[in-house]
């Protein structure tokens, strides 16, 4: 059976659309394709900033909702971290990237379907007291049963927000994926060496293929339907972002082009037979548009410019209903902008300083509310030491939503340059929320409390930067003139 048909008359009319022909001259080129692919799209239905969305699926995922979180949207994967501060449990967001579609099947039965519950056995011992959920991302460190256990239990307990969500964003990222034969699931991640030392026959590599990812991705649809929102709807993509290392005997680009391919097709399919689901063709614009703007220097991973042009063009195109679409100006010229901070960047890297502030200030112009025109503008003029013209542009970043880049801790570093001290303090605390587990925050807000001669208030901090990073030697000795100073008073 074709995937679709059509009479020759519809045929015809189709082939007349505005977006049917493969843009060719150099005009069709700069509207659709250059530098920047923007493939069109036509929602199915509307969201606003209050609904809530999940998003799930491969690290492209995580890059997604970083941006609708910086746009204001009620993103689940915000209430992340403070889950695992409730739990008492020390994890990062990019603990819940799924790159197996079977992967995220797993995670609903268990999060939706009664009496479906994680098999905690199939947790695996790495080696003695040290165990691992392989259903977790890949990059994880093996930790005591209790620890692991805490960290599954959070995750689980994320999951189950996708009940209450009314827009799922779902990203498939790998076709290749290990199975664990003795539970009969697939896992998120590689099992390590010492785990198949000691149970040599357990795991087998599997490369998906077509039927067996549609359906999965029917069935991921059906838990929906029984247990999710009544009025869900799903927007679905493929991570462009490459393999790192193929397992299949392959080149890693042949393997990567397979996965890809499968997963893109498996994709249509769902999205032509079911009303629910829209494609956003991310996957399109990443790959069709000009390398040094889509990808970062590894050139496997996607720019966070890329990423932002295509975040933006989906919220303009499902909150036009809310009257929002562009309001700071047209998709062109935000496009535009966000390409001038592309160039800034590598002039930058070239050595060119006037000509990068010059192309950044080009972009502020053209598109003032485009928040990572200031944040890497602002980040630019710190590394150039101009701390001031920094400040000014980060913290206009910050109100326009881009705390998500670290910001507070970059405004905490500037200001206690200029010597604003007590902005300082304010930013830093600020950035403590955010970053939790970096001993450079704790050591500068140390010195920084120092500064406002309250050495009682600052040892806490050199103490804790002091544990996070106990091999330091500046943080050790700021730790003990802290301590001389208590023992002066």
């Amino acid at each position: 059976m074709p995937l679709v048909s059509f009479s020759y008359q519809d045929a015809i009319a189709n082939g007349k659309g505005d977006n049917a022909r493969w843009p060719r001259d150099p005009e069709s080129q700069e509207k659709r394709l250059l530098p920047m692919c923007r493939p069109s799209f036509e929602p199915s239905f509307s969201f606003t900033r209050d609904d809530q969305v999940f998003t799930i699926g491969s690290c492209f995922a995580r890059n997604i909702e970083k941006h609708l979180i910086a746009e204001g949207f009620n993103v689940a994967a915000a209430e992340f971290e403070q889950m695992c501060a409730r739990n008492g449990v020390k994890t990062r967001p990019s603990t819940l990237n799924k790159f197996c579609v079977f992967s995220i099947l797993n995670e609903l039965k268990w999060a939706l379907v009664p009496g479906e519950e994680f098999p905690e056995k199939s947790i695996t011992e790495v080696k003695e007291n040290k165990f691992l959920d392989l259903q977790l991302a890949p990059g994880l460190l093996p930790a005591d049963w209790d620890t692991m256990l805490g960290i599954r239990n959070t995750v689980s307990e994320y999951i189950k927000m996708i009940r209450t969500s009314k827009v799922i964003v779902v990203t498939l990222g790998l076709a290749e994926a290990w199975f664990d034969k003795e539970y009969g699931l697939y896992t998120n991640s590689m099992p390590l060496r010492p785990t198949v030392a000691r149970e040599p026959d357990r795991f087998d590599l599997h490369v998906l293929e077509y039927n067996e990812i549609v359906d999965c991705l029917r069935q991921i649809l059906a838990l929906l339907e029984e247990y999710g929102h009544p009025d869900f709807r799903m927007l679905l993509t493929v991570s462009p972002v490459a393999l790192s290392t193929t397992m299949s005997g392959r080149d890693a680009m042949v393997a990567n082009s397979y996965s890809k391919s499968v997963q893109r097709a498996a994709v249509e399919t769902i999205f032509r037979e079911n009303a629910r689901v829209d494609y956003i063709p991310s996957y399109e614009s990443i790959t069709l548009s000009d390398r040094s703007l889509a990808w970062r220097e590894d050139q496997a991973h996607v720019s966070d410019i890329a990423v932002r042009l295509n975040v933006l063009r989906m919220q303009s195109a499902y909150t036009a209903s809310e009257g929002e679409a562009t309001e700071s100006g047209s998709a062109d010229r935000r496009a535009e902008a966000l390409r001038l901070v592309s160039s800034a960047m590598d002039l930058e890297k070239k050595g060119d300083i006037d000509a990068s502030n010059a192309a950044f200030s080009k972009a502020v112009e053209i598109d003032p509310d485009e928040m990572l025109a200031r944040v890497r503008w602002g980040e630019s003029l710190f590394r150039q030491e101009k701390f001031e013209q920094a400040r000014e542009q980060m913290e206009v970043g910050l109100r326009l939503g881009g705390r998500s880049y670290n910001l507070p801790y970059l405004l905490g570093r500037t200001t206690f340059r200029t010597g604003d001290i007590a902005a300082a303090e304010t930013y830093l605390k600020m950035a403590l929320e955010d970053l939790p587990d970096q001993a450079g925050v704790y050591y500068l807000l140390a010195k920084t409390l120092i500064r406002l001669k309250r050495p009682g208030d600052a040892m806490p901090y050199y103490e804790k930067a002091h544990a996070l990073a106990p091999d330091n030697a500046s943080m050790a000795a700021g730790l003990e003139k802290c301590r001389s100073a208590l023992a002066a008073i």
